[in-house]
């Protein structure tokens, strides 16, 4: 994608000037907001002088340097379900930006230590998750829970 202005124009400088002129020109980089980019380089030249030479270095680069970060979160920070639904799923990761290249992610997490009163349901869970670029929300694969019939028993927190 391209994000700056590539119309620079032309530099004027008076005729019969006796001191140094220094003339300046606005160059446009916007900031798109997507993230994992790679650097943008450009190269400005002098070309088509009238009546003048052109002195070395008569070109120079330009490195436009991706600065927007990316966070990534769950779209809720609990998830509540019940033993007898038998899985747990339509957990979502979001992305903070948009990114430019793939992402890798490890989710991770299991029943650690749980009350003794607590018979254990779940399963110790790990997913890579990779969001390609476009992709914003990732739904993580359902992990099977079991339905011990144990009633008014403790509630399970997996972290």
């Amino acid at each position: 994608d391209v994000d700056t202005n590539t119309d620079i124009g032309q530099v004027t400088f008076a005729a019969n000037a006796t001191e140094t002129q220094n003339k300046s020109f606005l160059y446009t980089v916007t900031d798109n907001d997507i993230a994992l980019e790679l650097d943008k380089l450009f190269t400005l030249g002098i070309r088509d002088p009238v009546e003048v030479s052109i002195a070395e270095p008569s070109k120079m680069n330009i490195t436009v340097v991706d600065d927007d970060d990316v966070t990534v979160d769950f779209q809720f920070n609990a998830y509540n379900y019940s033993e007898d639904h038998s899985t747990v799923g339509n957990i979502i990761l979001l992305l903070s930006n948009p990114i430019a290249q793939s992402l890798s992610v490890v989710v991770e997490g299991g029943p650690g230590q749980q009350p003794d009163t607590v018979i254990i349901s779940g399963v110790q869970v790990s997913n890579t998750v990779i969001f390609t670029p476009g992709q914003m929300p990732v739904t993580l694969p359902d992990f099977d829970i079991t339905n011990d019939i144990t009633a008014l028993e403790t509630d399970e927190i997996y972290q």
